[in-house]
Order: C-alpha cells, then structure tokens, then sequence
C-alpha cells in the first residue's frame, strides 16, 4: 500500500469518527419538550349505580353512558374474533351498496374496530380482515372500489365499565360513514 493511500484511508476513518461522535453528542444534549401533567377525573357514579351493585360491577345504567353513540344502521357488528359477515348485517350491506350505487358521488369509509381483548397486534389483524371481508361483500354487490376507503382502527378502549356481553359487542364492528366526493 502506498503512502497516500494510507493517507486517504487515515483521513477517512477520522472523518467517520468525527462526525459519529458529533451525532451521539447531539442526541444526548437535546432536551425534551416539558409536558404538561394532566389530571385525569373520573366521572361521578351514578347512586342507581351504586345500589345493589357489586364491587366492580355496574348497573346498565353507567354502562350505556360509557357506549359511545352508535348507529346500528350503519354498523356491521362480528362475533368475537371473527371476520366473517352474518346473514343478518348481510342486509345492511345490501342497502349500503344499493345508496352506493344510485349516488355515484357517494363514497363510504370503513371503519373497522375490535373490542379491546388481546394485543395491539392482533386487534388490528382482525380489524383489518373484518374492513376487507365488508368491502368485498360491497364489490361483489357492485360498489365501484374507488368509493370504498378504509380505515382500521383495532382495539377500542372505552372506560372500565363496559363488561357486559352488549357493549362488549358494539367494539367489535365496521362502521360505514357516507360522504360525498
């Protein structure tokens, strides 16, 4: 090896030091952006509530504020871990598709969610089938698939007070939201 090529090779292992040193000292001076600490309040319980209910148990009467508001129209609600369509929520995709079709501005985002059992992961893979086995059923029923969007949300999280068998249902299902455009 020559004498300036080993010059060339020093000049450049230098170089590679500086500037990984010059990266590692930037990241351990950059100061974080303060937060502000937020007070989480939980919201008063109800006295109907209160009466004759088991710790850890609620009455249907805070568990229906705890649902968030859902159209049951435009909901194709799934059994547990599933992603196949019922015959029942079937229908409600057939009127879809017929709204779909007779307006052929309206579009329709899926909107698909789980119940908030098991992982991230595994909330959004079977969020994500039930999206995709709603938009096929929407194809085959003639919906063009440029008004079809699709959005998957997986596991929704609502307050502790959701246990029963009902509201645990409504967390697993596609919404269909309709807008023009």
């Amino acid at each position: 090896m020559t004498k300036v090529r080993m010059t060339l090779y020093f000049r450049a292992a230098i170089l590679g030091l500086s500037l990984s040193i010059a990266f590692l000292s930037g990241c351990g001076t950059t100061s974080q952006p303060e937060r502000p600490v937020q007070q989480v309040l939980k919201p008063p319980v109800p006295a109907e509530a209160k009466a004759d209910s088991p710790p850890g148990i609620t009455s249907g009467l805070s568990e229906k504020k705890a649902e968030p508001e859902i159209d049951e129209k435009t909901s194709v609600f799934f059994v547990f871990g599933s992603s196949t369509v019922g015959q029942s929520e079937k229908s409600k995709l057939r009127d879809a598709a017929s709204r779909l079709k007779e307006d052929g501005d309206l579009s329709v985002t899926l909107i698909g969610r789980a119940n908030d059992h098991g992982s991230r992961s595994v909330n959004l893979a079977v969020a994500d089938a039930r999206v995709e086995a709603v938009a096929a059923i929407l194809r085959k029923l003639g919906v063009k698939a440029w008004q079809i969007k699709k959005n998957v949300i997986g596991g929704e999280k609502l307050s502790g007070n959701c246990v029963s068998t009902d509201c645990r249902r409504t967390m697993r299902r596609v919404e269909l939201v309709f807008f023009e455009g």
